[in-house]
């Protein structure tokens, strides 16, 4: 493994505490501080959107209580709400129900309570999965799949890219690998038994720290959902970091183990919809959510409107870089990524399960 380190800060394993009240957040961090567990914070219902679904616990300020009952985040178990003086228990409870809470407690008389509940909650870290889909025909998502799998090797972080459209032409071509030598899905779905993990990378074709599953142009193939599981499960178990380009149509299978779904939206009204379909269909169990907007030549309507149309975050934004479809159709796209106006993006969606890649662009784009 390289000696980047992936132990992330991610909401799928720690809790989340909801509340802009100083002290309340400070007792809140004290007692995660002596169960052992990490934990994420947010002010407000708009920050805690980010990591709702995946955080281990979510505890609730009676100061923002009202606000994130208002906001009517996505139903999820988990919850614990706080009294406090403008919200006393026998007002708590009915606001509780409302929102589906399971416990209400208050602090300091509850901090034992509030350790053992923390305690279960921390799990180790597990490998980072990736999973980048488009919201309609021509958005980008495999191009800025294939710039983050790129940026992430380059820094040396082992990361596999997993081509998910099993009958498309192949990622590989894309990347100017069509002849290294390696297994694509064709020869994997032929194989009979389990996959051997020992030798899962190796067997891929594989340059400078990244690894790719790719599609074969002329030989579509349909892995089952089991089989894709299957191959997600022994690349998180084998590299540092799992991208997975997701097909439009049929690839729920290959965005459940996501701790990130990456919707590439164009800036345009149909794309929009297409996009709040495909969110509703994919986010199920998946850890976080955010979008990546393709700029429109007139720059409406801009990303963060139509971030706050879909209610989930703006992770980038594509400006337009003619260079890119030169550089994919001379093959060389794999080698000069790190240089084209995608990276911002890719760094973004890093810097969501990756600590520090902001602060490595210089040294990415200097390999």
């Amino acid at each position: 493994m390289a000696s980047t380190s992936l132990d992330r800060p991610s909401g799928r394993h720690c809790p989340l505490f909801v509340t802009a009240d100083a002290a309340v957040l400070t007792e809140l961090e004290r007692l995660a501080t002596v169960a052992g567990v990490d934990h994420r914070s947010a002010v407000d219902p708009t920050e805690a959107a980010r990591h709702w679904l995946s955080a281990s616990l979510v505890v609730i300020g009676a100061d923002v209580a009202t606000a994130v009952a208002d906001a009517r985040l996505p139903v999820r178990d988990g919850l614990v709400l706080l009294t406090g003086a403008d919200l006393p228990y026998d007002r708590a409870w009915p606001l509780a129900l409302a929102m589906g809470v399971d416990q209400v407690a208050s602090l300091p008389e509850s901090s034992g309570w509030f350790c053992d509940r923390l305690v279960p909650t921390a799990r180790l870290a597990e490998p980072p999965v990736i999973a980048v889909i488009g919201a309609g025909g021509g958005a980008g998502a495999s191009t800025l799949a294939s710039t983050v799998s790129l940026v992430s090797a380059r820094r040396g972080v082992e990361t596999t890219l997993i081509d998910a459209d099993t009958q498309g032409g192949g990622l590989d071509l894309a990347l100017g690998w069509e002849s290294v030598v390696g297994l694509r899905w064709p020869s994997l779905t032929d194989r009979l038994g389990p996959i051997d993990r020992t030798r899962w990378r190796d067997c891929l074709p594989h340059r400078n720290g990244l690894a790719v599953l790719s599609a074969e142009a002329g030989r579509p193939v349909a892995p089952s959902a089991i089989t894709m599981a299957a191959v997600i499960d022994v690349s998180r178990r084998t590299s540092e970091l799992t991208i997975v380009d997701v097909p439009r149509y049929g690839g729920i299978a290959a965005t459940r183990p996501a701790d990130l779904l990456v919707v590439v939206v164009s800036a345009e009204v149909r794309a929009v919809a297409a996009a709040r379909s495909v969110i509703a269909q994919h986010s199920v169990g998946v850890g976080n959510v955010g979008i990546v907007v393709r700029r429109s030549a007139s720059g409406w309507p801009a990303g963060r409107d139509i971030a706050e149309v879909l209610r989930v975050p703006l992770l980038g934004e594509l400006p337009e870089d003619r260079r890119v479809p030169r550089l994919i159709e001379s093959g060389r796209f794999g080698v000069r990524a790190c240089h084209t106006a995608l990276v911002p993006a890719a760094e973004a969606i890093l810097a969501e399960v990756v600590p520090g890649t902001r602060k490595a662009r210089e040294a990415v784009c200097a390999a």
